[in-house]
């Protein structure tokens, strides 16, 4: 076993070993030299094998192939460096690698006596926790993009690079290269044909998007399917979920964040098992990278006959691309060598050979040929500043956006104002109408925008490469109407936001969420372009994103909008939305355990609706007060609170904001022992979230009625909430909620004594927990440790051992929600 940070390498089992037979040659080591940072090369020290296993942890030997892969979860779930085991854990090392007077190793008998039983419980090395995955498939999963075209050619690339990605060695590849050099395609395919080795998934993050290196590690976040938890940041957070697994983690467009290197050296510095993948212009410059260069595609050195062409994958591509364009073209004898010297003009770059054979519907190839040869006699701007494949690729672009109609080029430069891709309507609106559905189908039909089917909707972007000219392009059109065209962004941005927080917690909740989700990268930029162009439309803006950015966990966007939206809503004296993103704010930081500070400005936005006579902005404010108080254990000033506010939402006819208080003076009841009040008080507020459709609302009631029903013993109504629970927060996609119903039904099934069942339930909802670096995992992993208590460790190893392989669809079906 290869030696590095993994902790303690005694767990590697020996399937020979039986009772009485040999443990095998141990060569010593001092624990002084074991306990060095790192340990380099093969080595068979500490083959102790199945009794020091059950000795340290407290768990039984094992037998076969199922040992194995058991000692390679616990060795993944236990990165602990070696320096940081247990004194006790070296003294039971020592004996174990004693040898007999004769200088033999001792036999397993032997050892057991040596050792005089199992460690007490605080000294072992804990193994109960199984490696964290995610409850809903992300285990052997992938997040890679579909691939819309066939990948043409770099079969010698692709092998090199999945080889590099496939050696146990490599823990960081960069893959470097010009822009339009096929960087991209390269480790997307790469990434999918090496998945097998990598049992926790392939996941992409996708950069294109953004430009803070701050959000890198948000963006994997999502990529990942964790839920961020308010502290500590994302970074940490996805760090402590990935240690322990051995994923893939490919980011795409590197060099716009490169700041953000430092996050991608700690993450391969704490979680020793992940490998990670990187397509940039320019190395990541941190220890261990390996750096590809990709160059451009091979192109013919000289005429050849038409078969000869095609095995130069520059030319192969732009046949693909070319009968993808027109099915009738053919590459001819005739048209063969405008062909190659078409390919070999744009230096095989493959975005320039793309955009090239895009234009056979109209022309011939020796039409296009003299095209480019006219534009490549140009010296394009980019070419001093970048090189010369750069300026091949920026001819290539000029002289396509060249053939476009005047029409046609305004909207490219238009629509290079999104970010992260645009619907048809959003374009239509934004640009004023200049963006028509002709004009966009036009500029498809020219590789100058992408398409991808999304729900029944087509969603239209841009490559960066060509963002990136079209945005130079923009600038032409004067500052005025730059100004005009970001105002309309905003604008149009503000107004869909604004819109989609009115179904919050209502039956189009998850719907007015995923609608945000699609357009959170364009509600970014108009946040940013509004904080120094409009103060009103900043605020709007910030006020309306907050439940997009709390639902999603995103929390530091959500505090740091907060404040630039207050600080504009004081400066242009909108009073109205200072008080509501001061509660925005005090929400916030109550979510992050600021509750001093969420009380504080909670109040200063309750005395603002007082005298503004704001009622319903009034009982937003009342309920946090409400819920910071019972946080900070003063119930009387929290009963008053939430009462306050009931009485106002009733006098409004506010039902949201009644179920709320009376879903909180539920809750404050339930502390209190008063079942009969809490019991009345939240079938109060679970009829009326029923009735507004509040999938979210009704859940966490739900989830406290089964509470209350499993204290008093009605086991039969408590399952049935809490199965509730769970079908309605995995349909919405809330992990968190999911775990704590799994969490819930397992504690019940531990009570009945169903072993098999609750250990299964109970590690899923570990698994989750720990994806969502929740503190809640330490509960179930309590409960776990009671069943194996009663149990006993030979049975419990076999249950966890069982529940650890299980799908979300085996955990499904336990916890019979099919």
């Amino acid at each position: 076993v290869k030696l590095t940070d993994f902790g303690l390498a005694t767990f590697l089992y020996q399937p020979a070993l039986a009772e009485g037979e040999v443990l095998g040659t141990l060569h010593y080591m001092s624990p002084e030299q074991a306990r060095g940072e790192k340990l380099d090369g093969r080595s068979d020290i500490f083959s102790l094998g199945a009794t020091l296993y059950e000795t340290l942890s407290g768990l039984p030997p094992f037998r076969g192939d199922s040992a194995r892969a058991v000692m390679e979860q616990i060795l993944a779930a236990q990165p602990a460096p070696l320096a940081g085991l247990p004194d006790a854990v070296w003294q039971t090392v020592r004996k174990c690698l004693a040898k007999r007077p004769d200088g033999r190793p001792q036999t397993a008998r032997e050892v057991v006596a040596s050792l005089g039983g199992p460690m007490p419980p605080e000294d072992r090395v804990s193994t109960a926790v199984l490696p964290p995955a995610a409850v809903d498939g992300h285990r052997g999963s992938s997040s890679l993009p579909a691939e819309l075209t066939p990948f043409v050619g770099r079969k010698q690339e692709l092998e090199e690079v999945t080889g590099i990605l496939m050696d146990p060695e490599t823990r960081l590849l960069t893959l470097t290269g010009a822009p339009g050099v096929g960087k991209t395609r390269l480790a997307l395919h790469a990434a999918g044909a090496c998945q097998t080795r990598f049992q926790d998934g392939v996941f992409w993050v996708d950069l294109s998007r953004v430009r803070e290196p701050g959000a890198v590690a948000s963006l994997t976040g999502e990529a990942l399917g964790l839920l961020a938890q308010p502290t500590p940041g994302a970074a940490t957070q996805v760090i402590e979920a990935l240690r322990g697994m051995r994923p893939l983690v490919v980011w795409d467009n590197f060099e716009q964040v490169i700041g953000a290197a430092g996050f991608v050296q700690d993450l391969l510095q704490r979680a020793v098992s992940v490998t990670c993948a990187v397509t940039s212009r320019v190395p990541l410059d941190i220890p261990g990278e390996h750096t590809y260069e990709v160059r451009p595609m091979s192109v013919p050195p000289a005429p050849l006959s038409v078969e000869e062409l095609t095995d130069h994958d520059s030319v192969a591509l732009f046949v693909q691309r070319a009968q993808s364009a027109s099915t009738r073209w053919q590459l001819t004898a005739g048209n063969a060598s405008a062909v190659a010297e078409l390919c070999s003009r744009l230096d095989g770059i493959p975005l320039c050979v793309e955009l090239a054979a895009a234009q056979v519907r109209a022309m011939t190839p020796e039409e296009i040929l003299t095209g480019v040869t006219e534009w490549m006699r140009i010296p394009p701007v980019l070419s001093r500043k970048h090189g010369e494949r750069h300026g091949s690729l920026q001819a290539a672009i000029d002289w396509s956006y060249d053939l476009l109609s005047a029409e046609a080029r305004t909207a490219l430069a238009e629509l290079s104002v999104f970010r992260g891709g645009f619907f048809r309507e959003a374009a239509e609106a934004v640009t004023d109408g200049h963006a028509t559905l002709e004009l966009i189908l036009a500029l498809h039909a020219q590789s100058l925008l992408t398409a991808v089917q999304e729900g029944g909707r087509t969603r239209y972007g841009m490559l960066l490469a060509i963002r990136e000219y079209a945005e130079q392009r923009r600038e032409d059109l004067g500052v005025g109407h730059g100004e005009a065209l970001s105002r309309r962004h905003a604008i149009y941005f503000c107004t869909l936001a604004e819109e989609r927080k009115r179904h919050i917690r209502t039956a189009s909740d998850r719907t007015a969420v995923n609608e945000l989700g699609h357009e959170i990268d364009n509600c970014r930029k108009a946040l940013e372009w509004a904080l120094s162009h409009d103060e009103e439309l900043c605020a709007r803006l910030a006020t309306a994103l907050h439940p997009f950015w709390t639902r999603n966990g995103l929390w530091n966007e959500s505090l740091a909008w907060a404040k630039h939206g207050l600080e504009a809503a004081r400066r242009a004296r909108l009073t109205v939305l200072e008080s509501a993103l001061l509660v925005d704010l005090a929400s916030t930081s109550h979510d992050m355990g600021r509750l001093d500070v969420a009380a504080e400005l909670a109040g200063n936005a309750l005395n603002q609706y007082r005298d503004a006579g704001d009622r319903l902005g009034e009982v937003r404010a009342l309920n946090l007060l409400g819920v910071v108080a019972h946080d900070l254990g003063e119930r009387a000033e929290a009963t008053s609170y939430h009462r306050e506010a009931l009485r106002l939402c009733q006098e409004q006819s506010d039902r949201v904001g009644e179920a709320m208080s009376l879903h909180n003076l539920g809750l404050i009841a339930q502390d209190g022992a008063d079942r009969d009040s809490a019991w009345h008080l939240y079938s109060q507020a679970l009829a009326i979230r029923r009735e507004l459709g509040d999938r979210h609302g009704t859940a966490e009631t739900l989830c406290n009625l089964g509470v209350m029903a499993q204290d008093v013993g009605d086991n039969v109504a408590a399952q049935s909430h809490y199965r509730e629970c769970l079908a309605t927060w995995q349909d919405v996609g809330n992990y968190a909620g999911t775990a704590l119903a799994l969490h819930n039904l397992g504690e019940l099934a531990a009570a009945e004594r169903d072993d098999a069942r609750a250990v299964s339930l109970l590690t899923a909802a570990l698994r989750t927990f720990r994806r969502l670096g929740s503190p809640l995992a330490a509960d179930s992993e309590a409960f776990l440790r009671s069943v194996e208590s009663r149990v006993g460790s030979r049975l419990f190893a076999q249950l966890a051992g069982q529940a650890e392989r299980m799908s979300w669809e085996e955990v499904a079906q336990i916890a019979e929600l099919r």
